[in-house]
């Protein structure tokens, strides 16, 4: 109350000074603050993706760039992800290197997605091996944009209050099991997305495959959801959830039967969502429940044991 009476005061003090309208002048000043990017470029005819001889900076142009509406430019992902960073996780000295990266390659640009990438949004294509060969060293040159590894998890139970589940964790073990790029590849095309509670922060339920954590009788237990979509080249679908919660020891040994099952039943050159509307959800399901007896099958036997 006493702030809005403050704003209301100052705005009433502005009207009776003449300045309640922004005026040109007042634009011109603002502006004059900001400089122009220079966008002047050197002519680039070359194509990076046949010309180079290495297979791992193709394979990154490949994943990790992205057209510019300037010719000459390119924006670049870079992924804040891998085995043993938790998605999106980067400390204060690595945000200052690239901080320092982006005003040399990008113009004093860099941005952050809403997939817990940052983007250099404005690189010279002369300039993008450079920037390869100095990213590669400090481990921000993973070819993994849009497949498995470059998952979305929110901070979950070990960060957030609100959370009925840990989300890093299951996003560890996933990440561990697919860290062979060769594998991500295989994959293809790949959004997988966490979220430790309804709120949703890991936008779970537009994920091709989406992990929700639930609280039951208080435990952690977790929904898999199949068939979401952001809406990205194709239409946009929330995800359906495949029956009743998996434990945290069974989740992660439910997605990769159901990615087993994909790469079993896949058309050639078809991604994971596309052999998921041909088949519909039903064998997919059928595979993640699967598991439940296999995991549970070992700690039963140990029940047994220590009964005996």
């Amino acid at each position: 109350e006493t702030f809005r009476d403050m704003v209301e005061a100052e705005f009433k003090s502005l009207k009776q000074a003449g300045i309640d309208r922004v005026r040109i002048e007042d634009l011109d000043r603002v502006r004059a603050q900001f400089l122009d990017p220079d966008w002047r470029l050197a002519s680039v005819s070359t194509d990076l993706f046949q010309s180079s001889n290495d297979p791992l900076f193709a394979q990154w142009l490949r994943r990790n760039s992205k057209p510019h509406k300037i010719p000459g430019m390119a924006a670049i992902v870079v992924p804040i992800k891998g085995t043993g960073r938790p998605p999106g996780d980067i400390t204060s000295d690595e945000m200052r290197k690239l901080a320092d990266l982006a005003d040399r390659f990008s113009q004093g640009f860099l941005r952050v997605t809403h997939s817990q990438d940052l983007v250099f949004p404005a690189v010279p294509s002369a300039k993008l091996a450079e920037l390869y060969e100095v990213l590669q060293p400090i481990g921000f040159a993973q070819p993994i944009q849009g497949l498995i590894g470059d998952m979305v998890a929110c901070p979950g139970g070990d960060f957030c209050a609100l959370a009925n589940a840990r989300s890093l964790p299951i996003a560890d073990e996933i990440a561990n099991r697919y860290a062979s790029l060769d594998e991500q590849e295989n994959l293809g095309p790949l959004e997988l997305k966490i979220s430790g509670c309804m709120n949703s922060c890991g936008h779970h339920h537009i994920g091709h495959i989406g992990i929700l954590g639930v609280d039951k009788d208080g435990a952690a237990f977790y929904q898999l959801l199949l068939g979401g979509h952001s809406g990205h080249g194709d239409r946009a679908s929330l995800g359906k959830i495949v029956g009743r919660a998996f434990s945290e020891a069974e989740i992660p040994d439910a997605v990769e039967a159901i990615l087993d099952e994909y790469l079993e039943s896949r058309l050639r050159g078809e991604t994971f969502h596309q052999a998921l509307q041909r088949l519909g959800p039903a064998v997919f399901i059928e595979a993640a429940n699967a598991i439940r007896q296999k995991v549970s099958l070992p700690s039963m036997a140990a029940s047994t044991l220590e009964q005996a």
